[in-house]
């Protein structure tokens, strides 16, 4: 059921409002998207759910990153050279003049630059009136108090926050105050504290501090690190542990060495059966990026990679591409960042 801030989302929405939809953690910020797609697509609306993030697709059915919807990709192109480029891409084209609604999830994400840039390009490309978006309702969700854009000096993107832009202000404000994931109002209190940053008090420090206990299962959990270079060494270490036999990939790379030292990838991937990866790259409209699975075997083009959130078996074949040094390149499109 809806709570009451929720539903103002709804009838908002329905009644053809730009929303931005903010609210901490917990408050079923991602709920209320699907219900918003529910009844926005029940009234006959086209509506495209897409994310900042490959794996924040992964909490909605048919979502795609706003980058491939958009024909944005990865900030390279100046907005002249992306209408160019989507004119002359039919499905882009067709995308974006006949959605009706487009929602994305995740907005903090997403810097000023690019989105002045999708207000651009949506109005070069629809050109049906005057109106804000010429007419394309937009919908969009997330919390500034969670991830901030990515700077990408390269491409002229300082990675400031969009509410910085203009355009943003045309957006109709709902703020969702329920915590609806919790109900201990200590632990609430503490999320909201840790979340505002700042000087943490006393009492959330001494709570949190209680929660320390020792966990089961320890090696079987998701380990953070601060470096690429930990990461890839702790990777490194587990794989040799596991039992079968051991494959290696190596990237074939070219250019500028400079450029090349950036990739965030390692230059050679080990991996075993029933190994964790994570796709890197959007392959296909089912294999995006971001989406989990884990090595079944390996074949001559590649290894098999069986994707639960998609119940089946993909072979990664090897990909090449050139001048893109931002979506990361190893042999066969496939990162151990959630190893283990």
């Amino acid at each position: 059921m809806l709570n009451e801030q929720q539903q103002e989302a709804v009838n908002l929405a329905l009644s053809g409002h730009n929303i931005y939809l903010c609210g901490r953690a917990g408050t079923g910020k991602s709920y209320t998207i699907k219900e918003l797609h529910k009844h926005l697509t029940d009234r006959g609306k086209v509506v495209a759910i897409t994310c900042t993030t490959g794996i924040a697709c992964s909490n909605f059915d048919n979502a795609c990153t706003l980058h491939r919807w958009s024909g944005i990709h990865d900030g390279r192109y100046r907005s002249d050279e992306v209408i160019k480029l989507n004119s002359l891409n039919e499905a882009a084209l067709d995308r974006i003049r006949t959605t009706d609604v487009l929602i994305v999830d995740e907005i903090s994400m997403l810097s000023q630059r690019l989105f002045d840039q999708l207000v651009a390009v949506v109005t070069a490309l629809r050109r049906d009136n005057d109106e804000f978006l010429c007419g394309l309702q937009l919908i969009v969700c997330g919390d500034f108090n969670q991830l901030a854009p990515v700077p990408n000096r390269r491409f002229s993107d300082n990675g400031d926050f969009c509410f910085l832009s203009p355009n943003f202000r045309k957006l109709h404000k709902i703020t969702l105050t329920e915590v609806v994931r919790q109900t201990d109002p200590v632990l609430i209190r503490s999320i909201e504290k840790v979340s505002e940053g700042g000087k943490i008090d006393e009492e959330t420090i001494t709570y949190m501090k209680n929660l320390t206990r020792p966990l089961k299962g320890q090696e079987e959990t998701t380990k953070l690190f601060a470096t690429n270079d930990l990461v890839n060494s702790y990777n490194r270490t587990r794989i040799e542990r596991q039992p079968g036999a051991l494959m290696e990939y190596v990237s074939n790379d070219c250019g500028d060495g400079k450029y090349l030292n950036e990739l965030t990838a390692p230059k050679r991937l080990w991996l075993k059966e029933k190994c964790p990866v994570v796709l890197i790259r959007n392959l296909s409209d089912k294999l995006y990026n971001g989406l989990q699975g884990f090595v079944t075997g390996f074949d001559a083009k590649g290894p098999m990679v069986y994707f639960p959130a998609l119940k089946s078996t993909s072979t990664i074949g090897k990909v090449t591409f050139s001048g893109n040094i931002s979506i990361i390149f190893i042999d066969g499109i496939y990162y151990t960042y959630l190893l283990f």
